[in-house]
This record gives structure tokens, sequence and C-alpha cells, in this order.
């Protein structure tokens, strides 16, 4: 009879030990099974491989916990889990990418869902236990960028992108193959987030036909032509004012909204190719692409391969001849108030999109959901996307991707925002320690890095990665966070979103980027942080009620004395226990040492060793001095 409590799981077990291409070798790379051992790759027997990994998560089955609902309903807590979090942020097609072979001029074999679970071992090792995905959803053929598309370019959202399933798991559906990633994440203690872009679609997205009143619609003969709407610098100035004031809505030229239509009936509707077209009355209507929406100068290019879903549709009036049918800052983010009223609600797609949460909770056991530029939905939308799915699990978690949160994310239900850590240079890093000592800061995850910005490591080499991971990791309000690659010392940026120079930009984008390409991580780097990040995240976690508190007395700011300032300092006390502390200390001078004297009470006489390096430092009369070399970090753990 087969265990309901993980049926995906087994369902593919059984697969593997029958399958017809165990004598098919697959290369691994040796630190996910152990991250002590020789960075290299290793040859195995495929089935074989996978099925011994299944194994061994399987034996962790404790009897009794249904693996396939999500870790809060199967353990019936409410409690929220987040702050608790260290999160592993993987891209499923790059992040498990395998090579055909080790010569020169392999092929590369995205990843798969199958690959993930194979993951699993090493996330865990890592000192991780919430996997959040980027989205996994089927991609769009509509102006596909690249070889392989953005996942971000989403078709479906109740769907799942086919390349994402394994060969080796031929005859077992892609659903099948998800489901048993969640289940077999969930028997190691690991939570599931995926990522949505609700605000957004393929042009040929699969409700298109249904649903055009969801799309702009634009002539045809405009398309060629097509880009964001310009202002003059006088306008710009007052636009830019709308988020602070929002009394100064200015439209877009009439020769831009000139170019767009009313949404054509579906009969209206063919797929011209991999285009939607529909022949109106006023000629060839098509659905455009989208582009950056603020600030409205983005110097950004136009991607063609996404289009803004229609959240309010308002028709013209003696006020607004042309509607509110349009593209721009006023109708897709900071919405104008005399579109963004219910009665304008497009109904069907906020129905829509409510929806697909739930349907993620209910059929695979999902524990959490990014939402895709969630500040930029509209806020009754959030609150019922967010309502329904705390609906089925109160426990569930949301996050947003918002640079610079504040307390109103925390009231909109979020908990967690992506944060600002990813633009701290070193001399930066000061800016977030100020942050974590505001008492209701949102919290934010801390990470150098994104799918959208420059790697750490293209700043200043790894040692800039140890520095930021080290300092972010036991602050008050903050989650640990690991950008698949960081850990590798990756320097090549999966996209380039924001962060990059004109120049760094140009130059990147003329390269086949693994947003939209095949791509795979050098798993056999020496300059990889792997056992440095489990270190750190094991100090964490043993001592997580002291990171966690965010009282006044349970973060201080030593009074410490360097040359030129550039070190910094910080420490958790346990105000009942005052000698229990863990104090970071970081040169932020990437070039030159400097010596520093920090004065830190309670430390008395004592020899402390640092978790970073294993060296023993002296505390005389609560004084610690020291000379450290550029860019290094030292976190000392004083008491119990």
């Amino acid at each position: 009879m087969k265990d309901k409590r993980y049926p995906s799981l087994e369902k593919i077990y059984n697969h593997l030990c029958s399958s017809a291409t165990q004598d098919k070798y697959i290369y691994v790379p040796t630190i996910w099974e152990d991250i002590n051992a020789n960075v290299s790759y290793r040859r195995v027997k495929e089935s074989e491989y996978y099925h011994h990994i299944i194994s061994s998560i399987i034996s962790l089955d404790d009897g009794c916990t249904d693996y396939s609902r999500s870790l809060s309903l199967s353990t019936h807590s409410d409690k929220r889990w987040t702050e608790d979090a260290t999160i592993y942020n993987a891209f499923v097609r790059l992040t498990s990418a395998l090579p055909s072979g080790l010569h020169s001029g392999s092929e590369i074999s995205t990843g798969t869902f199958l690959r993930m679970i194979a993951m699993l071992p090493y996330i865990k090792s890592l000192g991780a236990d919430t996997l959040y995905l980027l989205p996994v959803n089927k991609i769009g053929e509509d102006c596909r960028t690249g070889e392989l598309g953005s996942p971000y370019a989403t078709r479906d959202l109740y769907s799942f992108d086919e390349n994402l399933a394994d060969a080796a798991l031929d005859g077992i559906a892609i659903e099948e193959q998800f489901a048993a990633l969640v289940e077999a994440a969930h028997m190691m203690g690991i939570r599931v987030v995926l990522e949505y872009a609700m605000r957004t679609s393929s042009p040929d997205g699969i409700e298109v036909k249904n649903h055009p009143e969801w799309y702009y619609w634009i002539h045809r003969k405009c398309l060629d032509n097509y880009s964001s709407p310009e202002f003059t610098p006088e306008q710009l100035h007052e636009i830019k004012q709308v988020p602070y004031d929002g009394s100064n809505y200015i439209a877009p030229s009439k020769s831009y909204r000139n170019q767009f239509l009313p949404a054509p009936h579906r009969e209206e509707i063919t797929l011209d190719g991999n285009k939607y077209v529909a022949k109106t009355q006023w000629g060839e209507a098509v659905i455009p692409g989208a582009f950056a929406d603020w600030p409205p100068d983005d110097i950004q290019p136009a991607w063609k391969d996404v289009t803004y879903l229609r959240m309010y549709d308002r028709e013209p009036s003696p006020k607004s001849p042309c509607g509110f049918n349009y593209i721009a800052y006023n109708t897709i983010r900071f919405y104008d108030p005399a579109l963004s009223q219910n009665r304008y609600a497009v109904k069907s797609l906020w129905d829509y999109l409510e929806g697909v949460i739930p349907h993620y909770q209910n059929k695979y056991g999902l524990d959490g959901a990014m939402i895709d530029m969630g500040h930029a939905i509209p806020r009754p939308l959030i609150k019922r996307i967010i309502d329904k799915a705390r609906s089925i699990d109160p426990a569930f978690a949301f996050y947003e991707e918002n640079f610079y949160p504040t307390p109103a994310s925390r009231k909109a239900g979020y908990d967690a925002s992506l944060g600002f850590g990813w633009e701290c240079y070193p001399t930066g890093m000061e800016r977030i320690l100020s942050y974590c000592a505001e008492k209701k800061a949102m919290t934010m995850f801390g990470t150098q890095e994104t799918h959208n910005t420059p790697r750490s490591t293209m700043r200043y080499g790894t040692t800039f990665s140890r520095m930021g991971y080290a300092i972010m990791a036991f602050l008050p309000h903050i989650v640990p966070f690991i950008h698949s690659g960081y850990e590798l010392g990756e320097k090549m940026p999966v996209n380039t979103g924001v962060g990059f120079s004109a120049d760094e930009s140009s130059f990147y984008r003329s390269l086949p980027l693994a947003l939209f390409n095949k791509g795979m991580y050098q798993w056999d780097s020496p300059d990889n942080i792997t056992r440095f990040i489990s270190r750190i995240n094991d100090l964490r976690q043993k001592n997580i009620s002291l990171v966690k508190d965010t009282s006044i007395e349970s973060y201080d700011r030593p009074h410490i004395e360097s040359y030129e300032n550039d070190c910094i300092a910080y420490r958790r006390i346990d105000p009942k226990e005052p000698q229990n502390q863990i104090i970071v200390i970081a040169n932020t001078n990437m070039y030159s040492s400097r010596k520093f004297y920090l004065h830190a009470p309670y430390s008395g006489d004592s020899k402390v060793m640092d978790t970073v390096s294993g060296m023993l430092h002296t505390f005389t009369n609560d004084w610690l001095s020291y000379e450290m070399r550029a860019g290094e970090v030292l976190v000392l753990k004083l008491g119990k």
C-alpha cells in the first residue's frame, strides 16, 4: 500500500528502483554529498545515485508526519517562522545544472526538480532550512528572450515549466516530480517557498483568448517603435513626488496614449505563430511588451517577453477621453485615484490571482510565497491574496521584492522584504547596522546579491562575501539569505536588473545570461565559502533566541577606536546574562589592515575563539585590541 504521507516521493523512489536508465552515468559535485570533501565531480550511475539520495531522505521519516502538507500544518503550528529561518535561493535550471562530461566544451544539462532533491542534503549542510525557488511556471513563447526564456515571462501560473522535468523520470508527470521535491524537503525539515510573477504575463499568456480584458492592446503598426512614455523634465519632477504626496499624476502624451486600443472580443483573436493578433474595427491589435515603470525615466531597455496585466479598467470619460487603457506608472504601479477604485477592478483577474497560491498549498503543501513586485500590486488585491492563503495555513510566509522596506510592509501582511543589503559596499555596511537598531524595522533578507544584481565577488572577491555574511547573520530584523552561487564565489551575474553601471549592463547583456539561457555553476571552484557559511549558520542557530531578540538591551554598538574609523562592530547581549554575548567586528577597508581597540563590558579577562578563523583572542579588563587584515571579520562567542 502506498504511503499517503509522501506519495509522490515514494512513486519516484519505486520508479528509480526499476529504471531502464540505470546504466547511464552523470557527473555530480562532491560537495553536494559532503561540503568538507575535496571539490571535484564524481561519476555515478544516474538511477543508483538518485535512488541512494532519496533512500537516505526517506530514512528520516518519523512514521506519522504528513510530508505532503506544509511543515506548519503537519506539526499543527500557527507560529510565524521566517525570523528563525536561513534561506537558500535557487533558480532550478541553473542551480542544479550539471555537465555532460568533464572535458572542455561539455554540454550543459539544465537543472530539474529531481536534481534539486539530490541537492537537499547539501542545502541542509549549509545550515539552510528554507528553499526559496525563483518562478518555476510555464514560460511563454512570444518574443522569448534567449535560448530558454525568462522564468518571469509566465505563460501559466497554474502549471510548470516542462523543462524542469527529469528524463530519468520519464512517464512521471512534472506535477508529481515537484510534489516529490516538496515532500523530500519537508522530510529534511526544509520549508519550500515559491516566487510568483503576478503583476505580469508573457504576451501569449494562456488566458489571452478567454480574458482579453486582462491585457493592454495596441495598434500592430505601432509595435516596432513601441517604448516607455516620455515626459519633460518638469513633468518628471512632479511625477516623482507621487509616492510621497500622491497629488501630481500626469498622464503620458496623447500620441503615446493613442497607440492603445480597447480590449478586443474573444472571437476577434487568432494566433499568428506565437503571437496573438486581434482583427478589430480599428485595425490589427497586439499585446505590447513591458518596460521598467519606475522611475519613469529608467534607462533599462524594454522587455518584449513580458507584458503588464491590467488590474483596473476604466472606460473613457470627459475628464479622461481615452480612459486609462494605456501602460504607465499611473496605471500599473502608483495607481491614479481616479482609476484605483473597487468598481474599476478587473474582478475576474483578481479572482484568478487570488486562487494561485491556494492551488499550490492544497496540491503540494507549499510553505510560503515571494510576490514579485508585490508592493506594486493593488493593496486590496494583495490583502485578498494573503488572507486567502492564511485562511488555509495561518503560518504561511509572504515575502515581497521591496528594496526599501518600511513598517507598512509588515502591516500589509509580509513577513520579510528583500531589502537593500545587495547595494551596500563595504563602507555601506554601517547603513545596515543603523537600520537594525530601529526598534520597529521591517525584517529583511541578509544578502549581498540577488539574481538581478552584480555578484558580491564582482566587488572585492570572497573576502567581501565572508565579511558581509558574518555581519548580517547575527543582526535583529535580518534573515540570512544565500543566493545560489554566492557560496561558490561565482562572479557571473544571472541578470542585469539593478545595480549595474551603463557599461556593465552593456557588457553583460552581450553575453548569454543564465536568466534566459543555459548556464551552470562551477561546483569544483576552490574559492568557495561553503564551510564558512555552515559555521556561521550553526552559531546563529545555537543562539537563535539571542539573535532574534529585538529589545534595546540585546543590540549594542560597543565603543571602538580604529585608525580612520574603518572598523565597525556590534554586540548581541543576553540582558539576563550579559556575559553571554556575540561580538562581530569587521575591517571595512578592503585594501589596508587596521588596528582597533574595543571595549566590551562583561567580557572580563578571557580567551575567545573566532568562529571564522579558529584563532584565539584575548580580552583584558573588558578590552580587546587586534590588527585586522583588509576586509577581515571576527565573530566571537562569549559566555556559555
